[in-house]
């Protein structure tokens, strides 16, 4: 028995089979560029914000500082909205000076491009501040359209030291 098969391409649309595998590259291809493209504008994100970061830091610090000074200074009676800050060697500690202790460690991580805090709750006062709860927390930094920094805690944005400075304080103290 002879068996004979003749296979007839028939292309309704006109165009050729292999269009797909073109299409494919194209798409494939405008991938890569777009991947490429955000892996830049990562990097210059990135540059940005290690520029800028540490002069940030610098006046957040002194803001903390000075919020501090200034609520003993006029508020003097009012210990609950009393703190202090003390410099260490890996960033600070904003310290509520009322019982019950509150402390926020407070660092910067360039690298990271975020504020690492690690706070403290004791409900007795003891040597070790052995006592009470701890949790981690980051305040994220990010750039706008306009390269302005932009800081994320508590759900909230902040763009002034002076902003971010308060909300810390806030965040200490019994003033919410």
């Amino acid at each position: 028995m002879n068996l004979r098969m003749t296979v007839i391409e028939i292309n309704i649309e006109g165009g050729n089979m292999t269009d797909w595998i073109d299409d494919l590259k194209k798409h494939v291809e405008k991938g890569k560029e777009e991947a490429k493209k955000a892996e830049e504008i990562r990097l210059n994100k990135d540059k940005i914000i290690a520029a800028k970061l540490p002069d940030f830091w610098e006046v957040l610090l002194e803001q903390i500082d000075a919020q501090c000074s200034e609520l003993k200074q006029k508020l003097p009676n009012d210990e609950e909205y009393h703190c202090s800050m003390q410099h260490t060697h890996s960033g600070v500690i904003l310290a509520r000076e009322r019982r019950p202790i509150r402390r926020l460690f407070i660092g910067l991580n360039v690298n990271a491009q975020c504020i690492n805090i690690r706070e403290e709750d004791t409900s007795e006062m003891s040597p070790r501040y052995s006592s009470g709860s701890r949790r981690r927390s980051e305040i994220q930094v990010n750039i706008n359209t306009n390269n302005e920094l932009i800081f994320r805690y508590r759900d909230s944005d902040y763009m002034t030291p002076q902003d971010l400075a308060h909300a810390l304080i806030r965040e200490l103290t019994a003033f919410k």
